[in-house]
């Protein structure tokens, strides 16, 4: 019989968590993706994209949205799952870029990514720390002379 009470209690609440799982609907989603298919939130200058959405209310509208605000390519999706495909114009600028999927039951998701300059600024960096250093030494070096 004392077995039988916490049994009884964990069914309960096992019982009750699935109908509370049953009864909530999706909220919508958003995910941007690199051409090759990787989860990505940085991209350089002329990179390609993929986005994906999912929303289990139809028909949805999904926005991209530039660094200043503007809107750089919208959709509106009569499926629950949302492909853009490969997009070539949403890396056109340097700066935080904004997905925003919204349903009209005033429900969103937002994802969003930065563009990046080039990687030769961080080489030129590098070098520069690296000739800092040896200019450091040198100066140290000279001073004990």
């Amino acid at each position: 019989m004392k077995k039988l009470v916490p049994l009884t209690l964990f069914a309960l609440v096992l019982a009750s968590y699935a109908m509370l799982v049953s009864t909530v609907l999706a909220n919508p989603y958003v995910w941007v993706y690199d051409e090759n298919g990787n989860l990505c939130d940085v991209f350089n200058i002329g990179d390609k994209l993929r986005i994906q959405a999912y929303d289990s209310s139809t028909p949805y509208r999904i926005r991209v949205y530039d660094p200043n605000g503007n809107i750089n390519n919208e959709w509106i999706s009569n499926t629950a799952n949302f492909d853009s495909g490969l997009v070539t114009n949403a890396t056109s600028m340097l700066g935080r870029w904004t997905v925003r999927t919204t349903n009209y039951e005033c429900k969103f998701a937002v994802g969003m990514y930065n563009v990046i300059p080039e990687i030769s600024f961080g080489i030129l960096g590098i070098l520069g720390a690296c000739f800092a250093g040896f200019g450091l030494k040198y100066l140290r070096a000279k001073r004990k002379v």
